[in-house]
């Protein structure tokens, strides 16, 4: 390709770039969403690709790092790569598979412009562990970083090495390649959000929309978050078991802390929005009882889980009331339950209180009526306790048994793992009313929902993006090669 044709496609492909990160910038009033979809897997140690790759690029020509078609003419290419530049509309999946079949396969594993992408979205990202964030964690100087990043990478990079850059280390093909993989993940991630509903000409500002007191905490220090009573909400890239989940931390305790078993350390929490399920059977009519025609998953309610192991006269108490998933980790059935202090104290119920953490914003002494978890109610949420009694409790009128919840399993992190996991993005740590917990009305994902709400108009439209577990390649990790 000539000069003066090289010139064209860098311009054409500078200018897509900015075009396309313009919404991910701030002033934008949707920065701050599209920015948290944006996210990486992180799998690819690049630092020590990028060592290795330096000696070996130094003595190869473009031509040798990234080989394209022996028969397209310069002319062709030139306009092949300028319509890639501007198209947000083909297959994406279409060009990751022309991008491997056109990629060199080098003595490293690794094609050198995956690794120069890997280099700059961990920049992006704000370096360290960080692998997806939520819209409230990014900053303005968050917000201005894509552009700069463009900015700098082209003003040096595609200018004989003005300035020194990370591109600086790669031929031009590479630098090349990179950008055409940056341009497609931008659009990847708008044209999801655009698909999902997203109304661009709408401002945000990051009012709340939920009526409690819920406030999110900044991931530094952790003792902000690591006691009992902080929530949890899992960020709507996490799938599988976790998925749209919101947990509650029961218990938490330092590697150094005296009460600590064995110094080990570690923190409990319960998940509060995953109903349990249990499979029963499924017969035809009563006549044929006998001959099950198959099963059916159903939500698991009390007399699912306590058939044969209470009385059958507490089985009145809380016959249909269903239980919850509150974990992978298996554990005994666990009760919470809301009455005032007062009535906890006549009727000994023997359970713990949870505490409410109280927001950042507050000092950093407890306010005494935080201790026994009523600072914005009269009524407490209380771990454990003795069943029987307040299993009698509701049969005598003294407790509702809507007040009352219980779970199967638990979450359980071994010390300085949900550190990481915050550090990562994969978790939101909030302050929240402990009443919460018992939000009977609002089950699965809608309390999830309900309290991404409560941080910022920006979580609420982010969590309405993944309202439904749908299949899109749009949302893939932008690394996700």
């Amino acid at each position: 390709m000539s000069q003066t044709a090289s010139t064209k496609v860098v311009l054409q492909v500078y200018r897509s770039l900015l075009r396309a990160s313009r919404p991910f910038s701030y002033p934008m009033p949707h920065a701050a969403l599209l920015t948290s979809l944006l996210h990486r897997k992180g799998n690819l140690d690049y630092e020590e690709s990028i060592r290795c790759l330096s000696a070996e690029v130094s003595d190869c020509s473009d031509e040798e790092i990234i080989s394209h078609s022996q028969t397209t003419s310069d002319q062709g290419e030139m306009k092949l790569l300028s319509l890639h530049a501007r198209d947000l509309t083909r297959s994406y999946r279409e060009l990751k598979k022309n991008e491997i079949s056109n990629a060199h396969v080098s003595k490293h594993s690794d094609p050198p412009h995956r690794i120069l992408f890997s280099c700059l979205l961990h920049e992006l990202m704000g370096g360290g562990e960080s692998l997806t964030r939520f819209p409230c964690q990014l900053t303005k100087e968050d917000l201005t970083k894509l552009k700069s990043i463009i900015q700098r990478e082209f003003r040096s990079g595609f200018s004989n090495g003005l300035h020194s850059c990370v591109s600086d280390q790669f031929p031009y093909r590479v630098r090349l390649q990179t950008s055409f993989m940056a341009l497609r993940e931008l659009n990847k991630k708008l044209c999801y959000a655009l698909s999902r509903g997203l109304d661009m000409t709408s401002n945000g500002t990051s009012k709340k929309q939920f009526p409690f007191s819920i406030n999110g905490i900044s991931a530094s220090p952790p003792s902000l978050y690591m006691r009992p009573g902080t929530f949890l909400l899992a960020h709507p890239l996490i799938h599988g078991f976790f998925s749209r989940t919101a947990i509650i931390i029961i218990d938490h305790t330092d590697e150094s802390s005296p009460n600590a078993s064995s110094a080990q350390g570690g923190t409990y929490g319960l998940i509060i929005n995953k109903p349990a399920t249990i499979r029963k059977r499924v017969h035809k009519t009563a006549a044929d009882a006998a001959q099950a025609t198959g099963f059916t998953t159903e939500i698991a309610t009390v007399s699912d889980i306590f058939r044969g192991v209470i009385e059958p006269k507490f089985h009145a108490a809380f016959n249909d009331c269903t239980i919850r998933t509150g974990g992978p980790v298996h554990a005994s059935v666990q009760m919470l339950y809301k009455c005032e202090p007062s009535v906890e104290r006549s009727l000994q119920l023997g359970g713990r209180a949870l505490p409410v953490v109280t927001p950042p914003l507050y000092p950093s002494a407890v306010p005494p009526s935080a201790a026994n978890g009523s600072l914005e109610s009269d009524e407490a949420i209380y771990f454990q306790g003795d069943f029987v009694r307040v299993a009698r409790a509701v049969l005598e009128g003294n407790l509702s048994k809507h007040n009352v919840s219980f779970l199967v399993g638990a979450t359980v992190w071994s010390a300085g793992q949900l550190q990481t996991e915050i550090e990562r993005g994969w978790w939101m740590p909030c302050v929240a009313p402990p009443q919460m917990t018992l939000m009977g009305s609002l089950e699965g994902p809608s309390l999830w929902s309900s309290l991404m709400a409560g941080i910022g108009e920006e979580e609420a439209k982010l969590a309405h993006l993944f309202r439904d577990n749908i299949s899109d390649e749009n949302i893939d990790a932008c690394d996700e090669f």
